[in-house]
C-alpha cells in the first residue's frame, strides 16, 4: 500500500497540525492518536472527505537519486535531492555500514523491494532488522 495524498489538516484545539491520507487502494489514514492507536475514522478524516480542497495538499516528495561517491556514510544533499552512498564495501564485511545505508535510503522514500534489489541483499534482510542495526542498542 502507497499513501498517494496527503492532506494537511490543523487540528481544533491545539497548534497541531496531522497529516490525512488517502492510498492506493482507497484506504484512509491520519496521523492523529485516534486513527494511528484505535484505527477509527477520526474527526480529520471525515473533514477531508467533505471538503478535501478546503486543506493544503503536501507536495509530495520525490525519492533522492542514488548516487556511489567517495563519502564514509550515506549523506542526503536536499538541494540536488540526492542520497550519496558509500561507493565501496569495506572488508571485512561491514554490516552496520549496510543497515545504515538501507535504513538510510529506506528514510527517502525508497522500497524495500528496491533497496534489496540495489544493495543486492539476500533474503535474511528485513527492514525490521536493518532498522534494529541501525538504531543500535538503545
Amino acid at each position: 500500500m502507497e499513501w498517494i495524498k496527503k492532506w494537511r489538516v490543523k487540528s481544533e484545539n491545539s497548534n497541531r497540525v496531522y497529516v490525512v491520507s488517502i492510498s492506493d487502494k482507497g484506504e484512509w489514514g491520519c496521523s492523529c492518536p485516534a486513527w494511528t492507536f484505535n484505527r477509527i475514522e477520526c474527526k480529520h478524516i471525515i473533514r477531508v472527505k467533505l471538503n478535501p480542497e478546503r486543506y493544503e495538499l503536501e507536495k509530495p516528495v520525490e525519492k533522492p537519486e542514488y548516487i556511489l561517491a567517495m563519502v564514509e556514510k550515506p549523506i542526503y544533499k536536499e538541494k540536488e535531492n540526492k542520497l550519496l552512498i558509500p561507493l565501496i564495501r569495506i572488508e571485512p564485511y561491514d554490516y552496520k555500514m549496510e543497515a545504515l545505508i538501507c535504513y538510510t535510503m529506506a528514510k527517502y522514500g525508497y522500497l524495500w523491494k528496491e533497496i534489496k534489489e540495489i544493495r543486492n541483499l539476500s533474503d535474511i534482510w528485513t527492514l525490521t532488522k536493518v532498522k534494529n542495526i541501525a538504531r543500535g542498542p538503545n
